[in-house]
């Protein structure tokens, strides 16, 4: 082989080599993963994890050591495990639609299509403004007998220049009637425009309670501020509120996270940035949900106008599951790395053909944690960045010059 090229050729594989060695360098952070070696594999993200990564996750690489001492990086993917909800819409039309003695009803009649259709909610649209009733829902098969299923279904209207809210949907228990009849007292006949039927199958991915450390309510003039406290610095992004009080309410509130803490002349200061608005209202459970947020302490604001102030009596934050699937590249250790200021997205070919990933895989654990910061008392013997620039520059300076060399000596 001529000379020249052989240098070339010993040059391109020292700066490839060089390259494939800075990739691993920056992750600051590492986890064993357990029982992890499988073909096919997932590992559920912790807290510790959210909170050494970017919060797009770009910087998270799974790794295998095979017993050559080989450092491998076996594809993967990241997703949140979320609530997927079926509705099934049951045709029906009202009939005996009345307004007598001060109250209101109506019936609803279902497509039976061969079989007695199985409902559990019922979703009504009225034209009115500004009301509250109370509404009970019975069944029947041939409208002559009724029995009744709900009672005390809040429907609820306000509109002013502080409140644009409405709820207007019966819940029920699943029952299967081909008639449903709704009634409630009002003072004026209602201007029913809209009623439907269905049926919600909704399989529920599991959400993980977090830890609340302790909640306290603080009042003013005209609006509540109810504080949080956390365990530690978590990922959350539902918040679930309960209120001791028994009459109807309805209120406007609003949800910041404490996203920083400064230090001025006074002391330490807290400050807080929106996550999402809403009402707390009786007719309905006070759930909230919002995006994904690192934070350690929750703001309520509850705007009570000229109203007494609601009590709280429970609060509960919730997170999403972040599942981690990957594909195992052979026999070795596996590790989990993160925490790199300067890593960017991968791009695996796995993402592209989830469908074809067994539905049963094997579930791995994250082991204990493993930092890859340097020591300050003792030598890196990692090569720093600065150094494998001075080696590599001078590499691809020196291919260049043997290229033109060749092709020189080619021409003459």
């Amino acid at each position: 082989m001529n000379p020249k090229l052989n240098v070339l050729l010993s040059a391109m594989v020292i700066c490839a080599s060089l390259a494939a060695s800075a990739q691993k360098t920056g992750f600051m952070q590492l986890f064993e993963i357990k029982n992890g070696d499988q073909a096919w594999n997932k590992i559920q993200l912790t807290d510790e994890v959210f909170r050494g990564t970017k919060s797009s996750f770009d910087d998270i690489r799974v790794w295998n050591v095979n017993p050559n001492g080989d450092t491998l990086e076996a594809p993967f993917f990241i997703e949140e495990l979320t609530s997927e909800t079926i509705k099934t819409n049951l045709v029906s039309k009202v009939i005996n639609q009345r307004f007598e003695n001060g109250e209101f009803s109506f019936v609803l009649v279902l497509d039976a299509k061969n079989e007695i259709p199985l409902s559990r909610k019922i979703e009504l649209d009225f034209g009115d403004q500004n009301f509250h009733w109370s509404a009970s829902v019975a069944g029947s098969q041939d409208m002559k007998t009724w029995e009744r299923i709900s009672d005390k279904n809040e429907l609820v209207s306000i509109q002013n220049e502080h409140t644009n809210y409405s709820y207007t949907t019966l819940h029920f228990k699943p029952v299967q009637y081909l008639f449903l009849k709704v009634s409630f007292p009002c003072k004026s006949e209602p201007m029913l425009q809209d009623a439907e039927v269905s049926f919600f199958k909704t399989e529920n991915r599991k959400k993980s309670e977090k830890r609340v450390d302790r909640f306290w309510q603080e009042e003013h003039t005209t609006h509540t501020e109810i504080y949080i406290d956390l365990h530690e610095e978590i990922l959350v992004n539902e918040v679930q509120l309960h209120f001791a009080d028994s009459h109807d309410f309805y209120r406007n509130l609003s949800i910041e996270y404490l996203s920083e803490v400064i230090e001025t002349e006074k002391g330490p200061k807290e400050l807080y940035a929106n996550l999402t608005q809403g009402f707390a209202t009786s007719a309905e459970p006070s759930h909230y949900s919002f995006s994904n947020i690192l934070t350690k302490k929750l703001k309520v604001k509850l705007h009570n106008y000229n109203d007494l102030p609601l009590h709280l009596d429970s609060a509960k934050v919730l997170a999403s599951v972040f599942e981690l699937t990957y594909r195992g590249v052979g026999a070795g250790d596996y590790y989990l790395a993160f925490d790199n200021a300067s890593a960017t997205k991968p791009t695996y070919d796995l993402v592209a053909f989830k469908k074809n990933i067994p539905e049963e895989i094997n579930q791995a654990q994250l082991g204990k944690q493993l930092f890859l910061e340097a020591d300050s008392n003792k030598e890196n013997d990692a090569p720093s960045n600065w150094l494998l620039w001075a080696i590599i520059i001078p590499a691809v300076l020196l291919m260049g010059w043997f290229s033109v060399k060749m092709m020189r000596s080619q021409n003459s």
